[in-house]
Formats: C-alpha cells, structure tokens, sequence
C-alpha cells in the first residue's frame, strides 16, 4: 500500500536555480508529519555536491523544508511532510539548487563537517560531537591491540564542556562512546570488539 502519491513535474528552468517542482498527493488518507522520499533520477544534476534546497509553495510564498540527499546509484530526497495534511490534500514543492548566500549561512543550524579523521557535527556554529572514523592508536609502550575506530569523542554539552574520554590510564580500550561488541560473528567465525 502507497503512503503518499506523488506527481512529480520535473522541469527544467534554471532560473533562480529552479530544478523541478512536484505536488505531493495525500490520497485518502490524513497524514501527520509524514516521511516523504522522490527520485531525483530525472534531474540533470550531480546529487554528490549535496546542495540543493526544498521549500514548499504557500499562500505566503516559498517556505524552507529541511530535506536529506540519499546518494547511490538511484538518487532520492527525503523530508518529512510538515504537520497535519487532510485527506486528498495537494501540496506544492520547489527544488532549486543552493544560492551563495544559501551556502555561506544555511537554512540549516545543525552542520555535518568530515575531515581526514572525523564526521563532526556542529549547531550554530558550536561542537556537538566528532565520531571518529580514522583508527586512533594508543599512546607509545601501550600495546596496539588496543587502537580503536568507530566511537563518538568528543561528545559536548550545551556549555561546551566536553563529557566523554579516551585511553584513561586504567583502560586504555575505553574510547568515548563506543559498541565494545564481544559476541559478533563474521564470515562464520566470532570476533570479540570488546578486548576487556
């Protein structure tokens, strides 16, 4: 059973960096702050910049609607339909790809940043957490066994102080937020993450 019916319009206007414009169908149904998904294999547009914008067409113009690019081999923006729709209701949507303006000041607060070592995410331009995807080894005359990837540190609170650590002296296995899987099977044979 279809959840929402949508009609995509896909156009080709570049103006204003319009990419296409589609309506999206409640159907028989009320629906309440429902997750919406479209393809975007239809636009001419490279989904791996990740900058385009949604906003919704009202009566009091065109409104930002926070979305999220699914990358792969068949694109799709997904977003949540704001708040209470009614049964066989129609609203309207515009993709248009990211202005400067948009670029340098967001129309999101939450930011994901990605460096050589860190997934970072960060809100009005403060820390909230660096997830740690490179392998972090530790300290010298500390057996490697112990070097770790795939944790959250640091973990900041709204003050900024930072409430997670790494390698205390009694535990050097201890990474910050992380999944010390003991009982994982891989390819038939078991491997212990955890190393107590």
């Amino acid at each position: 059973m279809k959840l929402i019916l949508i009609f995509l319009l896909f156009t080709q206007q570049i103006l204003a960096g319009e990419l296409a414009r589609f309506i999206v169908d409640t159907g028989n149904i009320e629906r309440i702050n429902a997750p919406v998904s479209i393809s975007l294999d239809r636009l001419n547009y490279n989904t791996d910049k990740g900058d385009l914008a949604l906003y919704e067409i009202t009566k009091g113009g065109e409104e930002f609607i926070p979305s999220q690019i699914e990358t792969g081999h068949s694109a799709r923006l997904w977003f949540i339909l704001p708040g209470k729709t009614g049964k066989n209701s129609k609203r309207k949507f515009i993709i248009k790809i990211k202005g400067q303006a948009e670029k340098i000041n967001g129309d999101s607060k939450v930011r994901l940043k990605r460096d050589h070592k860190d997934l970072s995410l960060v809100y009005k331009g403060k820390p909230i957490l660096n997830y740690r995807y490179s392998t972090t080894y530790p300290p010298d005359g500390v057996n490697p066994i112990y070097k770790r990837s795939g944790f959250i540190h640091p973990l900041w609170s709204p003050g900024g102080e930072v409430l997670t650590r790494i390698q205390p002296p009694d535990h050097f296995h201890h990474y910050g937020i992380w999944g010390p899987w003991t009982k994982t099977h891989i390819d038939g044979r078991e491997v212990d993450f955890g190393i107590w």
